[in-house]
């Protein structure tokens, strides 16, 4: 004998099977800034641009992204948007009277999860919340933290950096299980193993990023190489004023901001990626580094706690001290000098990169945590 299954024409988030009835849930991507993703998908369609996570993540889950629409802070939030979220409050309010237990919610950052997270816990039909989080040991989170409890009750922190998780079971008191590493991610359709693409007439070294950077440290280091260093220092979640720059920048260095595919070329054409950072708790760097394994380049990269949990792979990787610039030309003039070691190294991260590395799998990852916090 077969049971019936179909769909109630009174509340079509509900399948009724035989007698009982089994809730549908929702699934929610909720972003604290604006990502025009009709732009990135036409710009993906032409193989211009990487694909974005985000909506990667929205497409296997069937699931509804929000973004903020101009709404404000109420007065009642004022005090908390000084420590978190600053902006957001009056979306998170706007979006946490509209879901319910059976929502399942995913934040991208800790700026739009913590304050609708906080907001969540006040109702008795709480959604389920997953909050990626990226820096949340300085001063005005952790006063957030210790202050209101109910910023602490999400039910899965992810992070891309383990010190961070570190600080959440250590320091604020969150459960193991509730605390989960999620390797950073790039788009293995677009930055690859490709070959050469252009002749170059001495060494390529690229880099880039504005979070966190020691560029003052490279120009020490590369000053008197016969080297050209290419540097692309843009990003949407850069803080202003986090990087150190040469007084002087060497004539040997270009800066300017490439396009995607442009950047995917430099990738390609390098010798070696070069992460240098400053001392940090987060993850800094792990986008650079991860987009140059991916390309089978080998990468030079400054130890640092942020980045823990990605710099066990030697043989991909050459670490040095932060701030040390005699370590990195040690590190860069032997590499340069061993054109089997570049091959090699480039070769065993573009294996690592697959293994770990690729949105798809990011994506996955989330996907299945979201989806097992259903009934």
């Amino acid at each position: 004998m077969t049971t019936s299954v179909f769909l109630s024409q009174f509340r079509p988030d509900i399948l009724v099977v035989g007698k009982k009835k089994k809730p549908v849930m929702r699934y929610h991507v909720v972003l604290s800034r604006f990502i025009d993703f009709p732009a990135i998908e036409e710009g993906v369609h032409r193989g211009s641009r990487p694909r974005h996570a985000m909506k990667q993540l929205a497409d296997r889950l069937n699931a509804t992204i929000h973004w903020p629409t101009g709404q404000k802070d109420p007065l009642s939030d004022r005090a908390w948007s000084q420590l978190i979220g600053r902006g957001l409050w009056g979306y998170a309010r706007q979006l946490a009277a509209q879901f319910s237990a059976d929502d399942v919610i995913y934040c991208p950052d800790e700026q739009i999860g913590l304050p609708l997270t906080a907001l969540c816990s006040r109702k008795k039909d709480r959604p389920k919340l997953v909050i990626m989080v990226h820096n949340l040991d300085r001063p005005r989170t952790r006063a957030a933290l210790r202050i209101r409890s109910s910023f602490r009750s999400a039910d899965v922190f992810l992070s891309v950096s383990n010190r961070q998780l570190q600080f959440l079971r250590e320091r604020v008191g969150i459960e193991d299980s509730r605390t989960l590493f999620v390797p950073d991610q790039t788009d293995l359709q677009f930055f690859r193993p490709s070959p050469v693409t252009s002749s170059k007439q001495r060494p390529l070294l690229v880099s880039a990023g504005l979070e966190k950077r020691d560029y003052a440290v490279l120009a020490q280091a590369i000053s008197g190489l016969d080297v050209e260093v290419s540097l692309t220092g843009f990003s949407a979640d850069s803080a202003a004023g986090s990087s150190r720059f040469p007084e002087v920048w060497p004539s040997n260095f270009t800066r300017r901001r490439y396009e995607w595919t442009e950047l995917a070329e430099l990738y390609r054409n390098a010798d070696a990626v070069v992460v240098t950072l400053l001392p940090n708790i987060y993850a800094a760097g792990v986008t650079t580094m991860v987009e140059g394994m991916a390309s089978a380049r080998p990468i030079i990269v400054t130890k640092t706690e942020g980045l823990d949990g990605y710099l066990d792979d030697t043989d991909a990787l050459t670490l040095v001290p932060p701030g040390d610039a005699e370590a990195l030309r040690t590190a860069i003039v032997d590499l340069l000098n061993s054109p089997e070691t570049i091959a090699a190294r480039g070769r065993r991260g573009a294996e690592i990169a697959s293994e770990r590395y690729g949105s798809d799998t990011h994506v996955e990852t989330i996907a299945k945590i979201m989806e097992g916090l259903t009934p």
